[in-house]
């Protein structure tokens, strides 16, 4: 059966999550986060490329690891924390606190740092 506290932690877990809507909160921010990757696809087909996800989690490959690992740097040093998986790939995994705000304020930092880096 498990450890009694870690249930009862899960359980609280469950209960906030519903409480607080956060499921609900991760389909609307995770289309919102879509629609501003499917357009910076458009404008930056190289970089932006088979993009994918369910919600919040999202991902999306660049033409070379090289190009992924420039572009995941350049994120983090202007405060997006990104993942990186396989040779190519970005990942998003935020937590399901992220909302429409934190889209919009991504959206500017993404845009900036793909002019930054000409891509």
């Amino acid at each position: 059966m498990g450890d009694m506290t870690k249930l009862l932690l899960f359980r609280a877990v469950l209960e906030a999550a519903e409480r607080e809507g956060l499921q609900a909160r991760a389909v609307s921010t995770g289309a919102a986060l879509m629609r501003t990757l499917e357009a910076a696809r458009e404008r930056h087909p190289r970089a932006v490329r088979n993009l994918r996800g369910a919600g919040t989690i999202i991902a999306f490959d660049c033409e070379t690891p090289e190009m992924r690992d420039e572009l995941a740097a350049a994120l983090r040093n202007n405060g997006v924390l990104v993942g990186t998986n396989g040779s190519q790939s970005i990942r998003f995994r935020p937590a399901l606190i992220f909302g429409d705000e934190h889209v919009d304020e991504f959206e500017g930092v993404f845009a900036a740092t793909l002019r930054q880096l000409a891509l």
